[in-house]
């Protein structure tokens, strides 16, 4: 008996050893506690094992996926080379017509240019008699003094400005018997070509636009005395250049009265006119509807007119830029001929930022700084100097001032969303608003239009 059990113990597996790199002995076997050891450990490899299959698997469908996304990417792109070469031959063949077409009509083509430099020669002397004609009548330098009849049409009653162009009177219609503004071109100014576009520039612009809060032009006429004039309608009011010697605006003004000059904007925009020169001195608040003018259009651009014999770029000889220096756009410092209604918006935007804020965003000290600033500058958070105003206008404001012209608001959506600021605060009308501003102000009412030269940096 005791032998059996002797040779029973030797023949006990252990789980171990059956796990082992050895070869268990013949007859081994695991038995109890042991058996139910290596149970366990089968169980847990197989549950590796199932793990490591698992993700295997998901590594191969990964690696599938990618291979098919690269075949499809591989797809595209020759499809894409395809076409690229199929557009390259295409635009090739039309350059080549192009080519081909340009030379054929190289000789039709001088033969224009040399008619229509005959015809620039004719122009040119017909535009030399006509100033010389203008510089023979205007030998008389009689001033326009009150009591003297312009024409027959106008008795002038008082001067109310004047500049290096000419000056602006207070007269009386003689046919209505109403009160009106006369602008003349100063009889000792040579009329030259260039004073003359810009002084008939205005005149076009001003006429062009017909909507109530822009100054009327009611005629343009050359005097017997060789005087150029213009004849205007008269408002009486308070410039914004005026109002804001007085401080800043709230936020309820600035929208419900700014909406009503940007919609007045977007009226000459409609119709191609670019102002060029937006800025307070030329936006006069008054009592007669809409309670603000927008007036001198003295250097505004008319769609499809060329700039002839305007100064180049936007910086004269005088040191004078074609805009006001303070309140002109990126794109006006330097490609004034071209601006467009973007930069409009871009000048009112400077305007409404001084107008929350109590002083313009950019502050330089002569020409180039400022053109500097406009360019290559961005304007402080408007929030930061007017912590009152609201976000949403804030943001508005300076959506007006970004330096791409594409990104800015156009006139007619500034115009809106201005409106919609100032229902939101709950402002009053605008005339309330212009009737508190001129019953407040300092009792001295200006006139419009009064500015009749361009002005200087810092002016």
């Amino acid at each position: 008996m005791d032998g059996t059990n002797d040779e029973k113990a030797t023949l006990a597996l252990s789980a171990d050893a059956l796990f082992s790199q050895d070869e268990p002995p013949p007859g081994a076997s695991l038995e109890g506690e042991e058996l139910s050891r290596a149970y366990w450990r089968i169980r847990g490899r197989e549950r590796d094992l199932a793990r490591q299959q698992a993700f295997w698997a998901s590594t191969n469908e990964a690696l599938s996926k990618a291979y098919d996304e690269l075949e499809r990417k591989r797809a595209e792109l020759d499809a894409t080379r395809d076409e690229l070469v199929r557009l390259n031959a295409e635009l090739e063949a039309r350059v080549a017509a192009q080519v081909n077409e340009i030379v054929a009509r190289a000789r039709e083509v001088e033969v224009l240019n040399a008619q229509l430099r005959v015809q620039v020669r004719e122009r040119s002397r017909e535009l030399a008699g006509v100033l010389e004609r203008l510089s023979v009548a205007a030998g008389s330098n009689a001033p326009l003094a009150p009591g003297v009849e312009l024409d027959g049409r106008v008795r002038i009653v008082r001067e109310l400005g004047h500049g290096g162009m000419g000056a602006v009177f207070l007269a009386q219609d003689l046919a209505s018997e109403q009160l009106v503004a006369v602008k003349v071109m100063h009889p000792r100014a040579a009329p030259t070509p260039q004073l003359l576009q810009r002084f008939l520039s205005e005149a076009r612009a001003a006429a062009a636009v017909s909507h109530p809060a822009v100054i009327r032009s009611l005629a343009l006429d050359l005097s017997r005395d060789g005087r150029i004039y213009q004849i205007l309608e008269y408002v009486r009011g308070r410039t914004l250049a005026a109002r804001l010697d007085d401080g800043r605006g709230d936020a309820a003004e600035v929208a419900r009265v700014g909406a009503m000059i940007a919609d007045a904007l977007a009226a000459a925009h409609e119709i191609g006119v670019v102002h060029r020169d937006v800025k307070p001195s030329n936006i006069l608040l008054c009592r007669e509807p809409p309670s603000v003018k927008i007036f001198d259009f003295g250097i505004a651009k008319l769609r499809d007119e060329a700039d002839v014999d305007r100064p180049p770029p936007a910086l004269t000889g005088t040191g004078e830029i074609v805009g006001t220096p303070e309140y002109i756009s990126p794109e006006q410092a330097f490609h004034s001929a071209s601006v467009g209604p973007p930069s409009d918006v871009y000048s009112f935007g400077v305007v409404l930022f001084e107008w929350l804020a109590g002083r313009r965003p950019f502050e330089g000290t002569n020409v180039t700084s400022y053109i500097f600033m406009h360019t290559t500058e961005q304007a402080p958070p408007l929030l930061a100097l007017a912590p009152a105003t609201p976000p949403e206008l804030a943001a508005l404001v300076e959506r007006c001032l970004e330096k791409t012209p594409y990104t800015r608001p156009t006139a007619a959506e500034l115009g809106l969303a201005l409106a919609a600021i100032a229902d939101a605060l709950d402002a009053p009308a605008a005339e309330t608003l212009v009737d508190r501003i001129l019953t407040d102000g300092d009792g001295a009412l200006s006139t419009a239009p009064t500015a009749t030269g361009q002005r200087q940096a810092g002016g």
